[in-house]
């Protein structure tokens, strides 16, 4: 299992935006092959945070993911809304 951890943070004026677009995202990504979990969370100490909290099969599952046109579009649509650059940690099971 490979889980991840995707941290960015969005300009306040595009928060509303950003949660529809990643309720789709979300509700597409639970349905592609590999996946075991998906979720959009908000940070309870740092507004306008979020994380996407993933667990996926393999990389295989992974690189599916990435390819489907529900996340180039969420990913595309996304950069205009980030402050900074989003954060990506990778982690696999340790015990």
């Amino acid at each position: 299992m490979i889980k991840i951890v995707a941290k960015q943070t969005i300009r306040e004026e595009c928060v509303e935006d950003f949660l529809a677009l990643c309720k789709e995202l979300v509700a597409a990504s639970v349905n592609d092959p590999g996946n075991v979990y998906y979720t959009l969370n908000a940070n309870t100490k740092v507004p306008n945070e979020y994380a996407f909290i993933e667990c996926w099969e393999d990389q295989a599952a992974i690189q599916n993911h990435m390819a489907q046109p529900h996340f180039q579009k969420a990913a595309a649509a996304m950069q205009e809304m980030l402050v900074g650059e989003p954060v990506m940690d990778i982690f696999t099971e340790a015990c």
